[in-house]
Order: C-alpha cells, then structure tokens, then sequence
C-alpha cells in the first residue's frame, strides 16, 4: 500500500495513533477505508457499512472506476450507441476552436480540508471554517519548515511515535 513507503510511514504512523487517541463527539464513529484499510473517523449514520473510502485518493479512484464503467455499460446498449454516434457525429461536423478559452472554475474546496474540518468538528464538537483551516495549516506548515528535518525526527521520537 502507498502508505507503507518508507518516506510515508512515519507520518502514517503518527496519524493512526492521534486518531487512536481523539475522543469522538456523539454522532461520529472511527472505521476504516473499504480499499487501503486507514482509519477515519466518519459520522454516525455510516454505521455498519463497508464501503467508506479515505479522501486521500480511494474516493476519487472509485468514483472514476465507477463512472467508466456505467459510460461503458450504457454505450454497449442500443440508446447508447445510438447517443454515442450522434455525439461523434456533431464533434466532427463542429469541432471546438482551441481559441475558445473557458471561463476559469471556482475554488474547490480540497478532500484533505474536508476530512481536517470533519477531524476537528468530531474532536471539539464546533464547526471550523474553510479559511481558519486553511490558516491552522500554513501556520502548521510554517513552524515544521523553522525546524531542520534532524529537529523534526528528534521530536517525533521524544512524543512517542517512531
């Protein structure tokens, strides 16, 4: 599993073990990714299934999965491949110019800082906004960047979790 990597592993480690140690508000529960088998912590009504998947990349792997094979499933119908051939037909007759340049999309919000404000909502029982997130990180990113990485391991050894 990619979490295993060596250049990963400690910090993996580090997360199983503060998620070990978080005290749950009510209505949250841990489980585990259905595909790479991580901790999570999730809320109460998705008790009992097992087809949770982590945000750090299984959701959007399955999704994708997913979404190819109902496309492929559909274009092997009649409809489908009737749709499919009048699609293919108006992209040869009306090719898009390159010049034609798209208006630029929204923020998104990442996976990663809406799994950070389900961890600190389910840990301190109050909803943390985007923006607050966003700031606890670089201020987190920040004070690790002072500190040279022979520093860094130091303290991980002192707190525990090597």
């Amino acid at each position: 599993m990619w979490y295993q990597k060596d250049h990963i592993k400690g910090f993996y480690d580090s997360y199983q073990n503060n998620l070990e140690l978080a005290s749950l508000s009510p209505g949250h529960i841990r489980t585990n990714c259905f595909q790479c088998q991580i901790g999570l912590i999730t809320t109460n009504s998705n008790r009992g299934r097992s087809d949770i998947r982590c945000p750090f990349g299984c959701r959007q792997a399955h999704l994708r999965k997913e979404s190819n094979r109902r496309s492929t499933s559909y274009n092997k119908t009649e409809e489908g491949k009737a749709k499919k051939k009048i699609y293919n037909c108006q992209k040869k007759i009306s090719p898009e110019s390159d010049s034609v340049k798209q208006s630029p999309l929204p923020e998104n919000i990442s996976p990663y800082l809406h799994y950070i404000q389900i961890l600190l909502f389910s840990v301190f029982g109050k909803l943390i906004l985007f923006p607050e997130i966003k700031g606890l990180v670089l201020k987190a990113q920040e004070k690790l960047r002072q500190h040279p990485l022979e520093e860094v391991s130091e303290m991980i050894v002192l707190s525990g979790y090597d």
